[in-house]
């Protein structure tokens, strides 16, 4: 039995989730680089890693 459907049907149709899957792919598209989802990234990793 599947429990979530929904995966399984974008991993057969290789599909992404768009809200989290497709954003690195929207901005590499883009030609942003790789800055712009690394940047956000390490700042929010190293916040987190401060108030830990």
């Amino acid at each position: 039995m599947v429990r979530e459907p929904a995966i399984s049907l974008m991993g057969l149709t290789r599909m992404t989730h768009p809200p989290a899957g497709a954003d690195l792919h929207v901005v590499i598209k883009a030609g942003s680089g790789w800055s712009l989802p690394v940047t956000p990234i390490t700042i929010d990793s190293v916040i987190t890693v401060k108030a830990a």
